[in-house]
């Protein structure tokens, strides 16, 4: 008698169930907030491209400000500086999600007080969400195709239960809409191969040039990715005969469609590749940071004599972290095995080399722009991830099939099917219950205002700090991405030196503007040590610190003050405990406003 197996049909239930499931609780009952600043870099400027700003940023990194003022004179408005440095597809898209909403209103947005959550941070994490579902979805579909149903389910659970994949569908980075587009073209290449197969050449052309479409609008999500198509257009110039021809569409189109952005940075910036050319400081230095808070490049010293050694660790230690960029999944590595198999399916022999071409290059990208952190804005890893897996899980059942095992065959399979999941799944299966659980206590303990995001405090921001500020000033500080966001004011990135802080105004008032007040936050004094902190503000590293004293004893001068390098900015800048109109000192000490002008009204909460 044969044992009873569910329905494909059953299967996908369940599987879809457990997507909206975890999906939804991580959206609606533990998410704390955006927590990338990319993320939050890009949602700023779709506010402004859904007001009808245009591409303009209120984060102001002092690099951009100096070149743009260098480039565009006495025409330029600092206060709306043109964004050259993020990609625009998954803007525009947040932007038109935060119109449909109302959301890109200041009113419509303010985080009521009932709530600890930023309501457009909700849409923003959203739609990463959804394109979260629909990635899922096509990964599942065209794994199916290329293999069979039970080895598409277990790719698509391992997926969805993977501590990194869930980490970036609320994240608002756009990795799940990259995801998306690269499972759409890897569909529409295989077809193209298959077409080949068959002799039918304008069917080649038509989904060779829809792939390539697809990887375009995935370069548009994310600079970095050209790399990836790179790889694709090497396979496809190697593959499809006449060599070479194939490739050309895909080039065209690249230079079309980025020919745009690049005419328009070298306007903004006098740079083709605008703000985000200072990435590669990240490979070739180690801080993308220190460049981007100068007024200039050449006060930062570019040491060359390394660069190969550096760039060699750095592709180190991309194969080092592959296991964690991959979403920590068990079975993605076997991949690399399974190049050496060959397949009965000629597709799966075709696509494991287009894969290998594009994560080589892939690795080249990350490598020279330094991308260490697995969940980074610039992370292409894991685009391969539901490939990777599915290679690797069909070597293993190869494996299984030659040890003739007949009877036990299926449990064998079952078995490694749930190491696999257990182990894949591990991290995240740990850490769901003790998360639901604070959650939970948090909401039942604040009323349901839900748990805040460290250490971007979003409500103070949002509510105290936009009421004490004025919109045609800026405000110094050390997340700009946070106060661009959340508070909807002009933000600049801090510098080093209290003389680059002067330049920097002086080019804020040819703007008419000035900086108006410094805010200090737990991402500088709470996440860096003592050493980090002065090597790192420089000047101003006092004033980073001055929080740690007064946490002590607000019956003392703040430690900024006796600092001579800071004597103009402590002058000018005053924090008075003393006032019992208002203070300046937001959520404790964590958060520290220096305002300038005492006399303005303000509105404080409690």
């Amino acid at each position: 008698m044969k044992a009873h197996r569910p329905s494909n049909t059953a299967i996908r239930v369940v599987i879809f169930a457990l997507l909206i499931f975890l999906s939804m609780m991580q959206l609606l009952f533990t998410f704390q907030g955006l927590e990338h600043r990319d993320a939050m870099d890009q949602a700023q400027i779709s506010r402004e491209v859904a007001r009808g700003n245009g591409f303009t940023t209120q984060f102001i990194r002092p690099i951009d400000l100096q070149t743009s003022s260098e480039v565009q004179g006495k025409s330029l408005n600092a206060l709306a500086l043109k964004d050259t440095y993020q990609p625009p597809l998954n803007i525009l898209i947040d932007a038109i999600a935060l119109k449909c909403t109302g959301m890109d209103s200041y009113d419509n947005s303010r985080i009521p007080d009932n709530s600890n959550i930023y309501g457009p941070d909700r849409i923003i994490a959203g739609l990463s969400t959804v394109f979260f579902i629909v990635a899922m979805g096509l990964a599942f579909y065209l794994l199916r195709r290329l293999f069979d149903e039970g080895i598409a389910s277990v790719v698509t659970v391992l997926m969805i239960l993977s501590n990194l994949f869930l980490q970036f569908a609320a994240s608002g980075l756009p990795q799940m809409l990259m995801l998306s587009l690269f499972l759409l073209a890897m569909n529409s290449l295989l077809t193209a191969v298959k077409a080949q197969e068959e002799h039918i050449v304008p069917k080649v052309w038509i989904h060779i040039g829809i792939a390539s479409a697809l990887l375009v609008l995935m370069v548009l999500s994310c600079w970095l990715s050209v790399w990836v198509f790179l790889g694709f257009l090497i396979f496809v110039a190697i593959h499809f005969r006449p060599a070479g021809a194939f490739a050309l569409p895909g080039v065209g189109l690249l230079l079309l469609v980025t020919g745009y952005f690049l005419l328009r940075n070298n306007g903004a910036t006098g740079s083709w590749f605008g703000t985000s050319v200072y990435s590669i400081y990240n490979g070739i230095m180690g801080e993308e940071d220190t460049i981007m808070r100068a007024v200039s490049q050449g006060t930062v010293p570019l040491d060359t004599k390394g660069l190969l050694i550096m760039l060699f660790g750095s592709s180190l230690s991309q194969v080092d972290n592959l296991y964690q960029n991959l979403g920590s999944i068990v079975i993605t590595p076997f991949f690399f095995i399974a190049l050496f198999h060959t397949y009965k399916n000629t597709l799966l022999n075709h696509l494991k080399w287009a894969l290998l071409a594009m994560w080589l290059m892939a690795t080249v990208g990350m490598a020279l722009y330094g991308i260490k952190d697995s969940f980074s804005s610039s992370q292409l890893q894991l685009l391969f991830t539901p490939f990777f897996a599915a290679y690797g899980l069909s070597f293993i059942y190869i494996m299984i099939a030659r040890l003739k095992l007949e009877k036990s065959d299926h449990f064998t399979k079952g078995f490694i099917i749930f190491i696999i999941i257990a182990v894949s799944a591990g991290p995240y299966i740990l850490r769901f219950g003790p998360e639901l659980s604070r959650a939970l206590t948090f909401m039942s303990d604040t009323k349901g205002k839900g748990v805040p995001k460290w250490p971007y405090f979003p409500a103070g921001m949002n509510g105290t700090l936009h009421d004490m500020t004025k919109k045609d000033q800026v405000i110094m500080t050390d997340q700009p991405w946070a106060v661009a966001w959340y508070a909807d004011r002009p933000a600049l990135w801090m510098p080093k030196k209290v003389a680059e802080f002067d330049a920097l105004e002086n080019i804020l008032r040819t703007s008419n503007s000035k900086v108006q007040g410094i805010l200090i936050t737990p991402s500088s004094h709470d996440t860096l040590g003592m050493r980090r902190i002065a090597l790192t503000y420089g000047d101003f590293a006092p004033l980073v610190m001055d929080g740690n004293l007064l946490r002590q004893t607000t019956k003392v001068a703040p430690f900024s003050a006796a600092c001579d390098q800071l004597a103009p900015i402590s002058s000018r800048f005053r924090l008075d405990l003393t006032d019992k109109k208002y203070n300046s000192i937001l959520y404790g000490v964590d958060m520290i406003y220096y305002a300038e002008d005492f006399n303005a009204q303000q509105t404080i909460h409690p």
